[in-house]
């Protein structure tokens, strides 16, 4: 059901238009110069083709070969392309530590609509839905086979839905842009309230799980077999997104009465006067959709690996829990850059030396948690390194006898620029133990290791967009919110135990009753100790995959957790100031339209 109807009709007819968007989309005939093609095993890219776009759409081939290169720019402005979208948005919450002066003001919350890397981020988003508009747009033109061509248009506008879901929730009310420009002379789009910009990714997104194709599926059409080549959206990676939107949809009032600066709700309307951007929907309505969702993914075979990190190891890409990922090879060009980012520094476990640029912030780590760190009557929590215990913090933000802790981050590592020093976690001291001194006290993660890995722009790590953990850990929450605490309490757990093939009895200290579990998170009554239980399960699970700005700001709780770690957040943090680029060309725009605060 559209939230609101009649108006797709409306966008297309509406004559304002941006300079500065329109002029990226009107140059897209120049994005094709970097394609895929379809093979058996993968999605893979090739070198430069002479096509252009008025000698496209001819073949199913063409077709196909034009969504591809919606990949490619999903994929250079998140994994590929200097500075990923990914390493930004982690930068941006509470308990990463970038340690760059490049992420200075994503990390202090002192953006402006002048920082480089804002300008940069909103013309790569407005670069991938341009390259979405032209596909669809001439793929529904096209003289080809029916089945090829929704498959085409519903891959297309399940890009576009995942970047203007990012830009809504990044920057509010946005101009909106479904179709192609008619000429590079095209101006000034208004920002579209939030309720249009929702409408148009549901519609998106109910196209794409009805035409988008299921793993592995096989189709003979027009005399020839096609495949659903891994790495290439699926209608389950379709109705996951759809049930993150939903689930987005049911928290704005959540988020929207979480505010600490202020009145914010009109009695007399139930909304937000004067911000659009805290626009409120209703909470049982989108609870119940997601769930819905939730089930539909469940009813497709995806399941959850035993292994946890099997979900990050290169050489089982794509695996049963997989819902969208984007690919990597370790080829120059077409790798990614998740490996030199997230790994520890000069440690050899990816192409090239420097690294480490991204790990939980020591202030977060310091901070008192609700888990035990040394040793009591059933668990030896203490690490394998000696030495004195004064002044060593007690308690941990992570339970260390989940598997997810011992396997997912980097116990240990050597550097090979200091004569390859080991250097060993200390959870008590919250920084690497090395010899004779330690450093480096950001916890870096082990998930994107790459020992084939040549040069920085050479690793074969794929980004896991979306998976099936999540998947749960949504239907979960949307569960307790409606009231099935049971049910809530089973799916979290399914998750925390890998259906039982990790963090069971003896193993760990998670419990069989969600009582004694949620009665170590803060919270003043038994509902907000166990929304606390989630948000740390949704961490645990999903810690750096580009999911906690977001979780945060959904849940009302950026303010709350960024003072943990002394960052200073306000209710202007939850969304971003407005490229100065984008409201210096675009008329429609001003600085006084900009978002509050900036």
């Amino acid at each position: 059901m559209n939230i609101k109807n009649n108006k797709m009709n409306n966008i297309k007819d509406n004559k304002m238009k941006s300079f500065t968007i329109n002029k990226l989309m009107y140059k897209l005939c120049i994005l094709f110069t970097v394609l895929f093609v379809s093979c058996s095993d993968d999605l893979k890219e090739v070198p430069p083709s002479l096509l252009v776009p008025q000698n496209f759409y001819k073949t199913n081939e063409e077709a196909i070969i034009s969504v591809n290169a919606c990949y490619q720019s999903l994929k250079d402005n998140f994994i590929s392309n200097g500075y990923g979208t990914f390493i930004f948005l982690d930068s941006a919450s509470d308990c990463y530590d970038t340690n760059q002066v490049v992420f200075g003001s994503w990390f202090a919350g002192t953006l402006s609509s002048t920082d480089t890397n804002i300008q940069l981020w909103w013309q790569r988003y407005y670069t991938t839905i341009g390259a979405c508009n032209v596909t669809i747009a001439r793929v529904e033109q096209a003289a080809i086979d029916k089945e090829i061509q929704n498959r085409v248009i519903a891959e297309a506008k399940f890009l576009r839905a995942f970047n203007y879901f990012h830009v809504v929730q990044l920057w509010g009310p946005a101009p909106l842009k479904t179709s192609i420009p008619l000429g590079s002379d095209d101006t000034n789009l208004v920002r579209a309230p939030i309720v249009d910009i929702y409408d148009a990714i549901i519609n998106d997104l109910k196209f794409a799980e009805e035409h988008c194709w299921n793993v592995g599926e096989t189709k003979q059409v027009g005399g020839k077999s096609y495949t659903n080549d891994r790495g290439r959206i699926t209608n389950g990676a379709a109705k996951a997104l759809l049930a993150k939107v939903y689930l987005k949809l049911a928290s704005t009032s959540r988020a929207a009465n979480a505010r600490t600066d202020g009145p914010l709700l009109n009695s007399a309307t139930g909304q937000v006067d004067g911000l659009e951007a805290y626009k409120i929907f209703d909470a049982a309505t989108y609870y119940t959709k997601c769930i819905e969702k939730c089930i539909e993914v469940e009813g497709l075979g995806f399941t959850l690996n035993a292994n946890y990190m099997d979900n990050f190891d290169k050489t089982k890409k794509n695996g049963p829990e997989s819902l969208f990922e984007i690919q990597s090879f370790n080829q120059l060009d077409y790798g990614s850059r998740l490996a030199p980012f997230y790994s520890p520094p000069y440690s050899g476990t990816y192409g090239g030396t420097w690294g480490g640029i991204i790990g939980f912030y020591r202030s977060f780590l310091l901070n008192k948690g609700p888990f035990s760190i040394y040793k009591n009557a059933n668990f030896d929590y203490r690490p394998a390194v000696s030495g004195d215990l004064a002044g060593k913090v007690t308690s941990s933000q992570f339970d260390i006898t989940d598997q997810r802790y011992k396997s997912g981050f980097a116990m240990n590592y050597n550097r090979i620029d200091q004569s390859n020093r080991l250097y060993t976690w200390d959870a008590g001291s919250s920084r690497y133990i090395g010899s004779p001194s330690g450093q480096n006290v950001k916890f870096h993660t082990s998930k994107y290791y790459d020992l084939n890995g040549k040069v920085v722009d050479d690793n074969g790590n794929n980004f896991v967009v979306l998976r099936y953990a999540d998947v749960l850990l949504m239907k979960a929450e949307c569960l307790f919110e409606t009231g099935n605490l049971s049910a809530a309490w089973s799916t979290l757990t399914m998750v925390h135990t890998r259906n039982g093939n990790q963090n069971v009895s003896g193993t760990t200290i998670f419990p069989n009753n969600y009582v004694d579990w949620i009665s170590r998170f803060n919270g003043t009554t038994q509902d907000e100790k166990f929304r606390e239980a989630i948000l740390y399960e949704r961490m645990m699970e999903l810690f750096m995959e580009g999911h906690r700005f977001f979780d945060i700001c959904r849940m009302g709780k950026l303010e709350e957790k960024s003072a943990v770690t002394g960052r200073v957040k306000t209710r202007v943090h939850y969304y971003f100031p407005i490229a100065q680029s984008e409201m210096n060309n675009n008329k429609a725009i001003t600085n006084t339209m900009n978002n509050p605060g900036y």
